[in-house]
């Protein structure tokens, strides 16, 4: 399962997110999402050595103070996001994920007592939630290719459900969209850098939603569901075609 993804591409959609999402992170935060972007030239002139591509410190998103709900009546929340992926170069300026690595971004909820501003938020401290989005790399491994897992008490693997999330960056879009439910996407409308992250995020999902749909057309003798979750995509899915 080693999907393969176009550097320049993934270095956008970070470089991108950084200016457009600035406000709504942590002060630092931001800059984590260019190291991440510059770590991908790293990885992909070392065509024979396997790297995590990560944030493995996780950037913090500023107090949303009510705004998961429409009515601003929601709880004061602040969210974490890292990830790690581990790839290699495939040449040409495209990476890939390495069969039976890590392929995990994980998103933490968190409910804020202290609303200093100037205080830290410990990412393990009030969580109330807590998921990982993850890229299946072991094609025998069960669920969607592209699925969530809600942390719980007892460690068990299921359920696990299907995203359409697929980078780190849509990741952090749909956490921000989370957390300021009319805010995010008011800031995104008319903002000069808005429309290269959206074309980049469309390829993907347009890419993955497609693939769905040519597996709907063979679902053999199981039910459209359970053929769904077993296919795995071309390791080319999200290149230029």
């Amino acid at each position: 399962m080693g999907m393969r993804f176009n550097v320049a591409d993934l270095q956008r959609q970070f470089r991108e997110l950084e200016t457009i999402a600035g406000r709504f992170l942590r002060r630092g935060s931001e800059n984590k999402l260019s190291a991440a972007a510059d770590q991908l030239d790293m990885i992909a002139r070392n065509k024979h050595e396997t790297r995590n591509w990560q944030i493995d410190d996780p950037l913090r998103t500023i107090l949303s103070n009510g705004d998961c709900e429409r009515d601003g009546r929601g709880k004061k929340l602040a969210g974490c996001l890292s990830f790690v992926w581990t790839m290699r170069s495939a040449g040409n300026n495209v990476v890939e994920l390495v069969d039976d690595g890590k392929a995990s971004t994980v998103i933490s909820i968190h409910q804020i007592i202290d609303e200093d501003p100037a205080s830290t938020m410990d990412c393990e401290s009030n969580c109330i939630q807590k998921w990982n989005i993850d890229v299946v790399t072991s094609t025998g491994a069960p669920g969607p290719t592209f699925h969530a897992q809600v942390a719980n008490k007892e460690n068990v693997p299921v359920p696990r459900l299907p995203s359409l999330l697929i980078s780190p960056a849509d990741c952090l879009d749909y956490l921000l969209g989370e957390l300021f439910q009319d805010r995010w996407r008011e800031h995104q409308i008319g903002h000069t850098r808005i429309r290269s992250f959206s074309r980049s995020q469309q390829k993907r999902f347009r890419a993955l939603l497609e693939e769905h749909l040519v597996w709907l057309d063979d679902i053999g003798d199981c039910s459209a569901w359970s053929s769904l979750k077993s296919q795995r995509p071309s390791e080319n899915l999200f290149l230029s075609r």
